[in-house]
C-alpha cells in the first residue's frame, strides 16, 4: 500500500486487599491480552502501563486480563496492574469490565481457535462494548475511511502497490511516499520512497591526463 507522506522491565507481585475490589459506577477498561507461561501475559507493558494511568488520571479503572483470566460469566476477574514507584506490575481482582480493548499483540495468538472463540463471545456480551475487535486489514480501513464524509478529508492520496506503474504515477505526483504492508503493525516493515536528484558524473580537473 503506498500513500504520501504526511523495554518492557516489570517484576509481578501480588496486590493487598486484591478481593475487596468492587464495581463502580464509572467504565471499567480492560486491556485485553494473551497469556504468557513466562512473563505470565504478553504485549507492550509501557503502553499497558501508559493506558492504566490515562484510566487514572481520567477517574475510571483499567487493568490488564489474559484471554484464559477473563471470565464472562464471574463478576470479578483477575487481572494486573503496574506500580510505577516500585516497577512491579501486581495481580489483582478487579470487577468484570464494561470496556475490552483487544491489544492481543500478534496475528497468530489472535487466530487460535480458542481465543477467537473467547473474543467472539466478548463481541456478543450486550453489556459490554469490545474495541479493536481484530487485526485489520490496511486496505479495507482505508476504504473504510474513505467512505465516510466525516473522515475522508484526513486520508491521504493512497494506491494499492500491484505493479511499478503504480509508483511510478505516485512518484510523479508526490516528492516522498509511504510504502505500508497491508497486514503489518505497529509500524514495522514501513518504508519511505523518494526520487534521489540525478548526480551528474564529476570532470577531471583541466589538464588532466
Amino acid at each position: 500500500m503506498v500513500r504520501p507522506a504526511a523495554a518492557e522491565p516489570g517484576a509481578l507481585a501480588l496486590a493487598p486487599g486484591a478481593a475487596n475490589v468492587q464495581a463502580q459506577e464509572k467504565p471499567v477498561l480492560a486491556i485485553l491480552t494473551i497469556d504468557d507461561d513466562l512473563q505470565l501475559f504478553r504485549g507492550n507493558r509501557q503502553n499497558f502501563a501508559d493506558l492504566l494511568k490515562t484510566g487514572e488520571e481520567q477517574g475510571f479503572l483499567a487493568y490488564v486480563v489474559t484471554v484464559r483470566n477473563l471470565k464472562l460469566t464471574s463478576p470479578r476477574v483477575l487481572g494486573f496492574t503496574y506500580n510505577a514507584s516500585k516497577d512491579l506490575w501486581l495481580k489483582s481482582w478487579f470487577p468484570r469490565p464494561t470496556l475490552v480493548y483487544n491489544r492481543i499483540p500478534l496475528r497468530e495468538d489472535e487466530r487460535l481457535p480458542w481465543v477467537r472463540k473467547k473474543l467472539a463471545r466478548i463481541a456478543s456480551q450486550p453489556d459490554m462494548a469490545f474495541f479493536n475487535r481484530r487485526f485489520f486489514n490496511k486496505w479495507s480501513l482505508f476504504k473504510w475511511l474513505s467512505e465516510y464524509k466525516a473522515t475522508r478529508g484526513y486520508v491521504p492520496e493512497t494506491r494499492r502497490l500491484t505493479e511499478q506503474t503504480v509508483l511510478s504515477g505516485m512518484l510523479r505526483r508526490h516528492p516522498l511516499l509511504y510504502l505500508k504492508p497491508v497486514m503489518g503493525k505497529a509500524g514495522v516493515g514501513i518504508m519511505t520512497v523518494r526520487i534521489s536528484p540525478e548526480k551528474k558524473p564529476a570532470l577531471p580537473p583541466a589538464g588532466a591526463g
